[in-house]
């Protein structure tokens, strides 16, 4: 799904219940297996019920503005240490409409990324380099990234922010940064 520039956001909306999208969230959801939420409904009951039916019923609570979602089920998964941490498990409708919406919105921030950049964007790998050269702040200040991102967040974890930007290389006319 391409999106046209001039359409204003609102007007993504009506994508999240076309049938196309609600049919590829499903998908997308199957694949990604899971729990049931609160209501206890699983991927098979769905199948069970009737995936076409259960998708009408979605596409006519989003398009009459009725639908809600629902509370997520609370779990606690153990950690490596031994402690727990709590996990939010929603319901498969409410993955169904989150899913749908992720597909009708990302393209409206997919068209605004620069080439550039990289963090959490769909079909884009760990960056092992990347120089760029900006004219505008730290007076034309260069760049460069020596991490992978997945590297960095483990250095956020165990080094203190600071010693973060050592993974920068920050030049300005001056040769520092005020």
């Amino acid at each position: 799904m391409k999106y046209n520039k001039g359409m204003p956001l609102y007007a993504v909306f009506p994508l999240l219940y076309r049938e196309d999208v609600l049919s590829e969230a499903w998908k997308r959801v199957k694949a990604n297996k899971g729990s049931s939420g609160v209501d206890g409904i699983e991927i098979e009951d769905i199948e069970t019920m009737g995936i076409e039916k259960y998708l009408t019923e979605i596409k006519e609570e989003l398009m009459d503005g009725k639908y809600k979602p629902s509370p997520v089920r609370r779990v606690m998964i153990p950690k490596p240490d031994g402690s727990k941490r709590p996990l939010g498990i929603p319901t498969v409708k409410d993955r169904i409409v989150q899913m749908a919406t992720k597909i009708a919105i990302e393209p409206v921030f997919e068209a605004d990324f620069r080439e550039c950049s990289y963090g959490f964007r769909p079909k884009s790998a760990d960056i092992e380099e990347v120089e760029e050269t900006s004219e505008g702040g730290f007076g034309g200040a260069t760049t460069t990234i020596v991490r992978t991102a997945k590297t960095s967040f483990e250095a956020a974890k165990t080094e203190s922010v600071s010693s973060l930007f050592c993974c920068l290389n920050l030049t300005n006319q001056r040769n520092s940064i005020k």
